[in-house]
Parts: C-alpha cells; structure tokens; sequence
C-alpha cells in the first residue's frame, strides 16, 4: 500500500497478523494526520477494538509476533485512560520508528465510537486502507477542538497539541491559548 510506504514491510506483516486474528483494527491519529498534511509521519497508532470474551487472549498472540519481530520498548501507563485494555510502544529496529499498538476495551465494537473518544480533533484521522488514503473523521478540520469532555487533562499534552496544530496551520482558539499560558506559568 502507497500510504504505508513510510512503515516498514514488518509492520505491513503485523497488520496481517491481527487481520487473521479476526480483529477490527485502524491506524489512527498523527499517522494519517501527518500524510494528509504532507508530512513524513515517524509514529503509528494500530488500534484494536471490538474485542469480546472469546478474542480478548488472542491479543497475547499479536503481542507474542510483535515482540518477536520489533524492540519492544514499554507497556504504558493506561490508568488515566478508561478507554484502553492494554497499550504498547514498539520501535522499528535499526530505525527511529516506532508504533503503538493500543488495544480498547470490549465496549467499543465501532469504530465511529472509537474514534469519537479522541481528545482533540487534530487526531482524529484514520487510514482508509481500502482507498490507500488518510481520512479526517471529527469535526471542524483546520480549528483545534476538543472531542472528548475536558479533552485531555495532561497539560503537557495540550500544549504538544497545540504546537502541533499551528505547525499544520489549524487555528488554536484564543481561550485554549489561554488556558495553556495559565499551567505553563
């Protein structure tokens, strides 16, 4: 696929893989974001969801191939984050890629639902893989808005989001610069 061209042939192989899991799965966020906005993307979140009791232990065979094939890096903290069963950072070896591979909980069976969840709008793109392209799926493309109530609570986050935003040329609202000049201080 054209639009996977900045990933590696394993990561193609591990997206196989959860195919013949039978998971549903998107590649969502700054991956599509950066394609869409003609930046070389250096991350991608693979975003498995719709899981139930009988497929929740074939994550362990995903997570079992990806160990095997890239350095794993960490399991992250997810406490803060009600949507997510577990989460993992991978880095491409030999390369300073790397990619998430977040797995929500059994509740979101779609991926409109899964995607609504997101904190800001400025990651709500997915890849089309069938049409080989990045898609912007929230709401007020170009205008930083936050999709989730309280957005993100973390205000390091808020202020990467922002930076982010102007880089990409989207519009930062004035009370959200606001309210991030007040916790930088």
């Amino acid at each position: 696929m054209q639009a996977l061209q900045h990933t590696l042939p394993e990561v193609a192989a591990l997206l196989g893989q959860i195919r013949k899991c039978t998971f549903k799965f998107v590649i969502a966020g700054g991956y599509p974001r950066d394609l869409a906005h003609g930046r070389t993307p250096n991350d991608m979140d693979i975003c498995v969801f719709g899981l139930d009791d009988d497929n929740i232990a074939l994550t362990e065979v995903v997570l079992g191939y990806a160990r095997d094939r890239f350095d794993f890096v960490l399991e992250h903290e997810i406490k803060h984050d009600f949507r997510i069963y577990r989460a993992f950072r991978f880095r491409i070896k030999d390369t300073e890629l790397h990619f998430d591979l977040i797995i929500y909980k059994a509740e979101y069976q779609k991926e409109a639902h899964l995607m609504g969840t997101m904190d800001y709008n400025l990651n709500a793109y997915t890849m089309d893989l069938a049409e080989d392209k990045p898609v912007f799926v929230g709401e007020n493309e170009g205008v930083l808005t936050e999709q989730r109530d309280g957005g993100c609570a973390d205000p390091r986050r808020k202020v990467y989001l922002a930076d982010k935003a102007i880089s990409l040329g989207w519009v930062v609202p004035s009370n959200l610069i606001i309210e991030l000049k007040e916790h930088v201080q």
